[in-house]
């Protein structure tokens, strides 16, 4: 009898979403995080596909990061998280800083 592997990859340290402040005078930022991993009862290494990598320019807005991971079964495991970038205004009537997150 063959056993089945109907079991999808675990995943380790799925980041959380993360805000970032760009400052005006620039058009993105460079974001890192720590990637996640994932381990198969296989014992095999599953393969990954991301979407992103750390270290990218990010821009203003809210970008989507997506991790599959997929054991030699085809089955698989998803890690999404989301990089809000922001941007810092001066209002002209104060001082004061004003944050907006453009979506």
């Amino acid at each position: 009898m063959t056993a089945v592997d109907s079991a999808p990859p675990v995943i380790t340290g799925c980041p959380d979403s993360q805000t970032y402040t760009i400052p005006i005078e620039m058009s993105t930022i460079v974001v890192t995080w720590t990637e996640p991993t994932a381990t198969d009862d296989s014992g095999a290494e599953p393969t990954v596909i991301r979407t992103h990598q750390p270290g990218q320019q990010f821009g203003i807005g809210t970008t989507e990061v997506i991790y599959v991971f997929m054991d030699a079964a085809g089955n698989e495991a998803m890690c999404t998280f989301s990089i809000i970038g922001n941007r810092v205004y001066l209002d002209s009537c104060c001082t004061s800083e004003t944050t907006y997150t453009l979506l």
